[in-house]
């Protein structure tokens, strides 16, 4: 058994992330959990904390799987600048070159 440590959201999920060592607030929870509980290998923002245990849920780890997917494609700010600079000088160079 490892003891975590943890906060939680308004909606009872655990809020960035878990501490094996001893964190201190008051709003941290602690819990024992057998230490290959699937919290270690999944993101604990996917669990909820209900009647004493550690739930997850698989609905939110989707939405946070989809979620990270879609910030992971979205080009930035600047990217998405460079590449319309280069796609307009490429068409200037077209046109100067006919």
């Amino acid at each position: 058994m490892v003891k975590i440590y943890f906060s939680l959201d308004d909606d009872g999920y655990v809020y960035g992330g878990i501490s094996e060592g001893v964190m201190t607030g008051a709003s941290i929870m602690s819990l024992e959990v057998d230490s290959d509980h699937e919290i270690f290998n999944s993101d604990p923002s996917a669990f909820k904390y209900t009647d004493g245990e550690l739930i997850k849920d698989e609905q939110k780890q989707q939405e946070l799987i989809d979620h990270s997917q879609k910030e992971e494609s979205k080009l930035s700010e600047d990217d998405s600048n460079s590449l319309a600079i280069l796609e307009l000088a490429e068409k200037l160079s077209l046109k100067g070159g006919n």
